[in-house]
């Protein structure tokens, strides 16, 4: 299965894009939508990315997440499957690995991944962050059938503004 057209546009706005590194949510030195960089890399994005290297970079990024969703998740429907992906994207294919959402999704228990989702709110110092919160809500939403229309996603720039819905 691919990430849909709206996936990647969900994941794009969850994202944002920064041109210049910058420290994300955790304090990981990140670039474009998302992207981690490497202490290798840190030279060859120092002064910034255009618009044309983001988009590179994100569909490389989500190559590998795609195939470790198809490789660990079965029977999903398009919008379980957009929204795993960008659960897996934010989060990172390790702690996903370890995760009790993937043995819950393994043992066929779809009914219990949103609220396993909505576990995952939390810097890496416990510190809950509004924004992965208000993510996890709009990605419990995809998966549970809201697919991608325009509420769908005008409610997630609202809740984005720390407002709920």
């Amino acid at each position: 299965m691919d990430l849909s057209p709206e996936g990647l546009k969900f994941i794009k706005q969850s994202e944002g894009c920064s041109l210049h590194p910058y420290l994300d949510a955790c304090g990981h030195l990140t670039i474009g939508y998302g992207h981690l960089i490497l202490p290798e890399q840190m030279a060859a994005y120092r002064n910034g990315i255009d618009m044309i290297t983001a988009e590179r970079l994100l569909k490389a990024d989500l190559k590998s997440v795609v195939a470790i969703v198809n490789h660990t998740a079965e029977n999903l429907n398009q919008d379980q499957f957009d929204a795993l992906v960008s659960f897996v994207f934010n989060i990172g294919q390790a702690a996903y690995l370890r995760s009790t959402l993937l043995r819950d999704l393994q043992s066929g228990k779809l009914n219990l991944v949103p609220d396993e989702m909505m576990r995952w709110i939390h810097n890496d110092y416990g510190k809950i962050v509004v924004g992965l919160m208000n993510r996890r809500a709009a990605e419990c939403k995809i998966w549970k059938g809201a697919r991608f229309r325009n509420h769908v996603l005008d409610a997630y720039q609202f809740v984005r503004r720390g407002k709920s819905v």
